[in-house]
């Protein structure tokens, strides 16, 4: 279920139940961060003709309202769109997504933030470049980019570039990246060893990969006297170095700049008690993601904290005490089938329900409660 869907059913069994509640569905930059927005803020949205990372054509969209344009890189290039044997980041591009930025651009926006993790490709933002209009020229001078469209494989053919166009587009125009990611560009921490694989690489294509942007930075680096290596700019194949860069932008840790557009900060204060909610909560929840930004931010106002998820993983117990005071679960750490995907919102309101009765009851305790026992295997359980 998305952001939007949990966070309704959780808010609909509270006011069943009597209690005021407000859903505010987060995101942490990465897939589902424009749909959170979208929820709860109020913009239009503008859809366009694009492309996947694979150059097909598709339909997406950003949203706006006034002067502010709300953005997700994972709309057009994110890896979900790609079937998993088509998954090939050096034969990716961003420029799906420089399309929408340009039109972004061009309908006057001043201020834009952009989610940007969830990406299939790994062209240090070349593509997306491209879309805007910088021209890229190989070692005979000759322009490469008016040629074809810019993936990950071309980079190492790029000996200068001209980007004046796209530094007048982005005059004036204040632009903000959502991203946990802190990896440099290149080498063993960069963009293509940590996370190329899992966007289909194969290892004979990570060296190639790897060099390839690393000549492009160094021609970057050259040129505009900038250094290329910073903490961030390997997210989403080096999108992030391509929006520091080349459009200034400021990178942000996504549930921070989500929490900042929503508005939580104002929000938070008003309430007795937050409720973050998480497909597995586990050790990896406190590394940046979403309920546990929230569930600190809550702390600072002294707020009681609940966390309600699909099932409690490896490590969930040592979330409990610091920002999380108690964790209600429809499950423990297995493996989710597709049954218990077909029964998740069921699953989800009686997890609710649990925690509603304990609540009233004042019978909340800092550990974690489960709805259904370690192995649910029968269509009984679901009656």
């Amino acid at each position: 279920m998305s952001a939007g869907k949990v966070s309704e059913i959780i808010s609909s069994e509270l006011r069943k139940a009597g209690y005021d509640a407000e859903a505010a569905p987060i995101a942490d930059g990465g897939e589902g961060t424009l749909e959170a927005i979208t929820s709860a803020v109020r913009c239009r949205k503008r859809f366009l003709s694009t492309m996947n990372p694979l150059k097909k054509r598709i339909s997406s969209y950003y949203a706006f309202d006034k002067k502010t344009a709300y953005m997700e890189y994972a709309v057009c290039c994110g890896l979900h769109l790609i079937n998993e044997k088509d998954r090939n980041p050096l034969k990716s591009t961003s420029a799906g997504f420089g399309i929408l930025l340009d039109d972004a651009l061009k309908l006057g926006m001043k201020k834009i933030y952009i989610g940007i993790g969830g990406s299939a490709t790994n062209d240090a933002g070349a593509g997306m470049l491209q879309a805007l209009g910088v021209k890229f020229y190989n070692k005979k001078g000759e322009e490469i980019s008016q040629e074809r469209i810019l993936t990950a494989e071309d980079l190492n053919e790029i000996y200068d570039f001209d980007a004046s166009s796209l530094f007048k587009k982005i005059n004036g125009v204040d632009i903000t990246v959502l991203s946990d990611v802190k990896n440099p560009l290149t080498g063993k921490n960069g963009a293509t060893y940590v996370y190329s694989q899992q966007k289909g690489a194969k290892k004979n294509q990570l060296k190639i990969m790897d060099n390839n942007i690393k000549h492009f930075a160094s021609i970057v680096k050259s040129k505009m006297n900038v250094n290329p290596e910073f903490p961030g700019a390997g997210a989403s194949g080096g999108l992030g170095f391509a929006l520091k860069i080349f459009l200034n932008g400021t990178i942000v840790p996504g549930v921070e700049g989500v929490s900042k557009i929503l508005r939580l900060d104002e929000k938070i204060p008003q309430c007795d008690v937050v409720i973050v909610g998480e497909g597995a909560l586990d050790y990896q929840t406190a590394f940046g993601k979403a309920p546990w930004g929230v569930a600190k931010m809550a702390k600072k106002y002294n707020k009681y904290v609940a966390a309600i998820s699909g099932k409690a993983g490896e490590g969930a117990d040592e979330l409990l005490g610091t920002c999380i005071d108690t964790i209600y679960a429809g499950y423990n750490n297995i493996k989710i089938t597709d049954k218990i995907r077909t029964h998740s919102e069921n699953d989800l309101k009686k997890t609710v329900r649990k925690f509603i009765r304990d609540f009233q009851n004042n019978n909340l305790k800092n550990k974690i409660t489960l709805i259904y026992g370690r192995n649910k295997t029968k269509d009984s359980d679901y009656a």
